[in-house]
């Protein structure tokens, strides 16, 4: 696999956040991350257990990135990952609660974006929650657009949600 580099972004409070390829070293301070994130966080995407995001971040055809505070307390605050099916790769994310709305989101993704070109890749995509507006309207911003609408497709919280089927093509 082609090297992958770590790019430092600023968000609007002014914050630097280092992203960068996850490494085995990372694992409790992603893990602090996503056990510590709100309820409103996981509304729309599914809450992992720490069994199965073990197994998750170590299978081969996903590569996982993270979002580390800079300077400070060397924090993770975000996980993106791309998830290889051939020529396109499956794609998620997830923002810290304290760092949401400050342009993250969107600089994340734009950085998976570039990976997944350096890796070849033809296509990114990903299934959201129709109701879920913010990650449709950072995925628009991102150029990404919706292929199509899934009915009844993911059960979260006992409630069988529409999903769009989004995607950016290269």
């Amino acid at each position: 696999m082609t090297e992958i580099c770590q790019k430092t972004v600023i968000l609007k409070d002014d914050s630097r956040i280092l992203l960068r390829r996850y490494n085995e070293e990372d694992y409790e301070r992603l893990w602090e991350m996503l056990s510590t994130m709100s309820h409103e966080s996981f509304r729309y995407q599914i809450r992992p257990t720490e069994s199965f995001y073990k197994r998750w971040i170590t299978d081969n055809k996903n590569v996982v990135f993270v979002g580390v505070y800079v300077k400070k307390t060397e924090k993770i605050v975000a996980e993106a990952n791309l998830y290889t099916q051939g020529h396109k790769a499956y794609f998620g994310i997830y923002v810290h609660d304290d760092l949401q709305n400050l342009g993250l989101g969107t600089a994340f993704i734009k950085y998976i974006v570039g990976v997944a070109r350096e890796m070849g890749l033809r296509k990114v995509f990903s299934e959201v929650a129709v109701q879920n507006r913010k990650i449709i309207h950072v995925c628009k911003k991102c150029g990404f657009e919706i292929e199509g609408l899934l009915r009844m497709e993911h059960e979260f919280h006992g409630e069988l949600l529409d999903c769009y089927r989004i995607a950016l093509l290269f």
